[in-house]
């Protein structure tokens, strides 16, 4: 045989794999909505059972947010403070660090400055995240008592500073 008469043949194939998964899968579709449609009648038959609505307390959740929000800007605050703080220190160590004339010396204070420095910074996350994570924890529960669903918002986008 022919290399044109393999070809034909395996495009043959080919073709009878793609129309018969296509197939197989429209199948599968209309036997899916016809189990939809069966369902969906049995749900709209009358309920014995009457649906319980639930009334939020608007207020109750604006207070809940108004809270969380002014305790996070107070953390946040906090934090400015520190790091300012930190920053100010460690300009200060780097200045006395560069006024030495011995290498090692100087070496030994300039380290010793950004050490204290990144340990500092690393406390005052600390200190913010705990504070962070207390007021949206408070939140939720206070959301809870407002018999309010989830509100969608995400607790860690106040992090993108």
């Amino acid at each position: 045989m022919s290399k044109k008469i393999y070809l034909v043949i395996i495009v043959a194939i080919a073709l009878g794999l793609v129309g018969y998964t296509i197939a197989v899968v429209n199948a599968e579709q209309d036997n899916n909505q016809g189990q939809n449609l069966t369902a969906n009648h049995e749900n709209n038959k009358a309920s014995t059972t009457p649906k319980i609505i639930k009334t939020v307390d608007i207020a109750c959740v604006k207070t809940a947010i108004n809270k969380r929000e002014s305790t996070v800007q107070t953390a946040f605050d906090s934090f400015n403070t520190i790091i300012k703080s930190a920053l100010q220190t460690r300009q200060g160590a780097l200045d006395v660090a560069w006024s030495t004339d011995d290498k090692a010396a100087r070496n030994k204070a300039i380290k010793a400055a950004w050490t204290n420095w990144r340990a500092q910074k690393r406390e005052a996350a600390k200190v913010f995240n705990q504070a962070r994570r207390a007021a949206w924890k408070q939140f939720v529960v206070e959301r809870k008592a407002c018999k309010a669903p989830a509100t969608g918002e995400i607790e860690g986008q106040d992090l993108s500073f």
